[in-house]
């Protein structure tokens, strides 16, 4: 949504897009977020089609964002560029059991801040409390995430970021835990 201000020339950025200029930006895609009251300069405009946030994406990949909680977000520290595992918790035949979902999966956002554009965000929403983050997946694996979501609860383990193995993590239940298997 914009709206179109009167300015006087002295005070008016060289490179700000003109009222009369609107029908050859509308429907364009911003680059970085844009404030209230800000005037829009060319600069913050992406160039040319598919030029936001989907081509971050890797060719063949899909972002799927889903909610987390403080705890599900690593107090708030979770990343852009950071890579996760997922574990899915789930009640079965009267027990509870813990699995692996997914293994290394990149963040590419945590609520509105991405790589791309985390110094051009507001204060407030460049660190802290955030409630949904993004990674980008196949699509086989967004469909698993989707399942798990409502068959039970996804739970982020946070990789360190030179980490590239491959955990091999048996399932664990209640049962396994009071009889002190190791996996």
């Amino acid at each position: 949504t914009v709206a179109v201000r009167e300015v006087p020339n002295t005070f008016l950025h060289a490179d700000a897009v003109r009222s009369e200029q609107w029908s050859e930006i509308a429907g364009r895609v911003l680059s970085r977020a844009v404030r209230g009251g800000e005037t829009i300069l060319s600069s913050h405009l992406a160039q040319g089609a598919g030029a936001g946030f989907s081509s971050q994406l890797p060719e063949g990949m899909r972002a799927l964002t889903f909610p987390v909680d403080e705890e599900a977000s690593i107090a708030g520290m979770l990343a852009p560029g950071d890579r996760i595992d997922l574990l899915f918790t789930t009640a079965a035949a009267n027990d509870s059991v813990t699995l692996p979902l997914l293994f290394s999966v990149p963040v590419i956002a945590t609520g509105l801040r991405t790589q791309a554009n985390e110094h051009s965000l507001p204060d407030r929403l460049q660190s802290g409390s955030f409630r949904t983050i993004t990674v980008a997946v196949s699509p086989s694996d967004a469909a698993k995430i989707t399942l798990a979501q409502e068959a039970g609860r996804i739970t982020v383990a946070l990789r360190q970021p030179n980490d590239q193995t491959i955990t091999r993590i048996a399932r664990v239940s209640k049962t396994s835990l009071l009889r002190g298997d190791t996996a």
